[in-house]
């Protein structure tokens, strides 16, 4: 695979520069997610719950990125196979990163006063639903649905869409679900079936 995505990487380059602006896009996504692979992530956020998130701080650890939301019924039936590998990966250097793609319905140009509520109805809703299925990981939440910043970088346009990182940051699989998650576990954290 990377030998596919470095000879269109030139290919996506030339594409930056169309006056097509949906063509243009899709090369830039396309380039942001092959750099993925080869160079580590760098995020920082605070999460919905006020913890502090900074990949770079967990360099060494094996890390899922979950793009998800509490609406999303496959990302729902994708908790109790990520639950499990979680608790059974955690110790061995395996951690869990939430990226919520709820819908605050904050209307464009709201101001304050109405957009805040609407934004803390939804965050809570969100938590919530984390303690009652008791996921221990941080969760990203603005409230943008798919207009959130890492879903639109990184061209997400159907969820669950899980990315894997390596202990070195980078992206290893954009696709880490059911059974090939703890197969990819396994390989990355050096365990036996």
């Amino acid at each position: 695979r990377r030998v596919l995505f470095r000879s269109i990487f030139p290919l996506l380059e030339a594409y930056l520069d169309s006056p097509s602006t949906k063509v243009s896009g899709i090369a830039e996504v396309g380039l942001t997610l092959q750099r993925a692979r080869e160079r580590p992530l760098d995020w920082q956020f605070t999460a919905a719950d006020g913890r502090t998130v900074d990949l770079t701080k967990l360099r060494g650890k094996v890390v899922l990125i979950d793009f998800w939301a509490t609406w999303c019924h496959p990302c729902v039936e994708e908790i109790p196979n990520v639950l499990a590998a979680y608790r059974k990966y955690h110790d061995l250097g395996f951690e869990v990163v939430g990226i919520t793609l709820e819908n605050a319905g904050v209307p464009p140009g709201a101001t304050p006063e109405v957009a805040e509520p609407k934004l803390k109805a939804s965050r809570d809703k969100l938590l919530a639903f984390a303690r009652e299925r008791e996921i221990p990981w941080p969760h990203y939440f603005d409230g943008t649905g798919w207009k959130n910043p890492y879903a639109a970088r990184y061209g997400i346009r159907g969820i669950p869409r899980m990315f894997l990182l390596d202990q070195a940051g980078r992206v290893v699989t954009m696709d880490a679900r059911g059974p090939r998650l703890e197969a990819e576990l396994r390989r990355l954290l050096g365990t036996k079936p």
